[in-house]
């Protein structure tokens, strides 16, 4: 994931892809899926250090925010 200093979401999703396992370090952040951008003190949080979040849904969707500076995130897709 690229900085999530600011609302931000996937910088591509691949063609085809229905899940992702979502991990962040750091600091906690905050997603949505409905095409609302999440603040720091809104939305789903994804705590860090935790285990890999499986989602499927709205992959393109998705916005991401840090809830503290500092975090960081990866994403792995699946077909």
């Amino acid at each position: 994931l690229p900085s999530m200093a600011t609302a931000t979401s996937f910088t591509s999703v691949p063609p085809g892809a229905i899940l992702a396992d979502i991990q962040v370090a750091g600091q906690n952040v905050n997603y949505r899926d409905d095409g609302t951008a999440p603040t720091s003190s809104t939305g789903l949080t994804i705590l860090a250090a935790s285990p890999w979040l499986p989602y499927s849904g709205a992959l393109a969707a998705m916005s991401f925010i840090q809830t503290a500076a500092t975090a960081t995130g990866w994403a792995c897709f699946y077909k």
